[in-house]
């Protein structure tokens, strides 16, 4: 085929052309339209709003997660700072804690908590006053929980146990007993137990420098055994089987809390048991 036969005529391409011309149906894009009413010197530049409405909109568009997040700061640092004001209100010399099968909360609790500063033979923070603070958990071990459950279903009730909350109550206990707070604990039988099988107790001869003579284990007393719960009526608020022992030395130093707060927290812990075991029993027993 020679080349020739490829050209294209005049009257041909005049053909393409307007074919071309045809598909497009006369419509002009927006910024044409506005070049064409204001002059090709027109701006579509947005107008900024000036008012303070308009400026605080831009500046919550451009930066509303660093507000969020500096709210959540600064909420979070009052939150500390109140807390910090209130402990300072009510400062203790140390804290001890029960977690049992009875809820000890308000009088009750107080009667405790007034036994113990009772006991304490030491100012520690040297405020002139001798104060313990008590944290009472409410839990119900594994039998106890049965036990209760069926015999609400023997009366004929709806059991009141609630199995959630005695697990986030296990948590909280848990918890606190991993910061080392409470050296001394007043505790349930299967709760000291489990403590005690996962190293968390320190063995009393080591912390007194003593045996008690009425340890059934090395690690614990039961409360009805010794000669406070003799002489402190209000300590009858827990089940006589409650096991008095001490925490040992927390692994938190360093992460939760400094190491000087975690030997702290043992030291006062190791004086209020030492203050338990030394009341005497009164005359006659």
């Amino acid at each position: 085929m020679k080349k020739k036969d490829y050209e294209i005529t005049e009257e041909e391409r005049k053909t393409q052309d307007m074919s071309v011309v045809a598909e497009y149906n006369g419509e002009v894009s927006n910024r044409a339209k506005l070049v064409q009413y204001e002059g090709d010197d027109y701006d579509d530049t947005p107008v900024k709003d000036e008012s303070f409405k308009g400026k605080a909109d831009n500046f919550w568009y451009h930066h509303k997660w660093h507000v969020v997040i500096a709210a959540a700061v600064l909420f979070v640092a009052v939150i500390s700072i109140f807390q910090f004001i209130e402990k300072g209100k009510n400062k203790t010399d140390l804290s001890v804690m029960y977690a049992g099968p009875v809820d000890i909360y308000g009088e009750q609790a107080d009667g405790v908590k007034e036994a113990l500063s009772e006991m304490l033979s030491v100012d520690l923070n040297g405020d002139g006053v001798e104060r313990v603070y008590l944290y009472s958990f409410y839990y119900l071990n594994e039998q106890q929980s049965a036990y209760l459950t069926e015999e609400a279903k023997k009366n004929g009730k709806i059991p009141a146990f609630d199995a959630a909350k005695n697990r986030q109550t296990l948590k909280d206990y848990s918890n606190l007993v991993f910061t080392g707070e409470c050296g001394v604990m007043f505790l349930d039988g299967a709760l000291f137990e489990d403590l005690k099988n996962s190293g968390g107790l320190e063995k009393l001869g080591d912390a007194l420098g003593y045996t008690p003579e009425k340890t059934f284990d090395g690690y614990g007393v039961r409360v009805c055994d010794t000669a406070a719960w003799a002489r402190y009526e209000a300590l009858h608020v827990m089940p006589e089987d409650t096991v008095v022992c001490l925490r040992s030395m927390s692994t938190a130093g360093g992460v939760m809390i400094t190491a000087a707060d975690a030997k702290e927290n043992y030291d006062a812990g190791v004086r209020m048991l030492k203050d338990i075991f030394a009341v005497s029993f009164p005359k006659g027993e």
